[in-house]
């Protein structure tokens, strides 16, 4: 099924959900005052803004009943970037390109690279 989501930022997005789903999105839709719906998924965001367009699937959804709960955790995601970093050796980042935000299309797609100035 679809449906359409108001994010925190204010705007809505449309959305799928598998047929297993369903009874927690409308419930959640139904009580959309007083609790919110916390999702784990894929999403499509255009590379310009990065904001996301639609949620393309639905991997887990539940009710959160306290509407002021976060309902994502920044603190928790960046200690897990971190401790993945930790994970790689530091030699593991000694070949990589100190110009790749100059030339990423040079290392993504083979264009010719930009001299430095």
């Amino acid at each position: 099924g679809f449906f359409k989501i108001k994010l925190d930022y204010g705007y809505t997005v449309p959305g799928a959900f598998s047929e297993g789903q369903e009874s927690v999105i409308v419930e959640a839709l139904r009580s959309r005052d007083s609790v919110r719906l916390k999702l784990r998924g894929l999403c499509e965001s255009p590379p310009a803004h990065g904001k996301i367009k639609r949620i393309a699937e639905v991997y887990d959804c539940e009710i959160v009943q306290d509407a002021d709960e976060p309902v994502y955790d920044l603190t928790s995601f960046l200690r897990a970037m971190d401790e993945l970093h930790k994970s790689y050796p530091e030699s593991a980042f000694d070949n990589l390109p100190r110009d790749g935000a100059r030339n990423y299309k040079h290392y993504l797609y083979g264009f010719p690279k930009e001299e430095e100035e």
